[in-house]
């Protein structure tokens, strides 16, 4: 139970660290994620528990996953509303390039990290290979010397 709630946190974190991207610092970020999750989120969730006010309304949520969703909804909203439009947003003057999402991209990327995972792998098989002629010859020397 308590890794669905860890999981639960963790997502509505990111729900509210979307409303933040490209108008917060990195600072900001870390300081508007630690009072999520560390006040906010544990509010809500003492809040509908079994003895919290809100099981005494009789509110229903199935799976006890409806309030975090919501919670982080509306604190995305506020920070959203409170912090300044995206980078460039308005600015007509930008050198910015977006590309659109597309699927060939991501195979394409999926592609070149298995690619270069696997050059990778082949350079660590030929250092250890190396390695253990390194160490063959010199397991050889010190039985020629033992022979002398």
């Amino acid at each position: 139970m308590r890794v669905f709630k860890a999981t639960l946190s963790c997502i509505g974190v990111s729900i509210v660290s979307g409303g933040a991207v490209e108008r917060l610092k990195f600072l900001d970020w870390v300081v508007l994620v630690l009072f999520y999750s560390g006040f906010v989120s544990p509010a809500i969730v003492h809040w509908t528990n079994k003895d919290g006010c809100f099981n005494k309304i009789t509110s229903k949520d199935l799976g006890r996953a409806g309030f975090i969703f919501y919670s982080a909804d509306v604190a995305g909203l506020i920070v959203t509303i409170v912090s300044k439009p995206r980078k460039y947003r308005f600015d007509l003057n930008n050198n910015l390039n977006f590309w659109a999402f597309s699927s060939i991209y991501v195979t394409f990327s999926a592609i070149m990290d298995k690619s270069n995972l696997i050059n990778l792998l082949h350079k660590f098989r030929d250092q250890q290979q190396l390695i253990l002629q390194q160490l063959k010859v010199q397991m050889d020397f010190v039985v020629l010397q033992l022979d002398i």
